[in-house]
């Protein structure tokens, strides 16, 4: 399951993403490397 909550701040706007019931931990940080580069892309 996949969360994103927006809210204001600043001049922007902060977004957190939370993923929950991965099948694994290699999983999870497979993820969470992938998606904080994409964030990051956009940021």
């Amino acid at each position: 399951m996949v969360t994103l909550t927006f809210a204001a701040a600043g001049g922007g706007t902060d977004v957190t993403l939370v993923h929950d019931r991965f099948p694994s931990e290699s999983s999870r940080d497979g993820h969470e490397k992938g998606r904080t580069a994409i964030l990051a892309e956009i940021a």
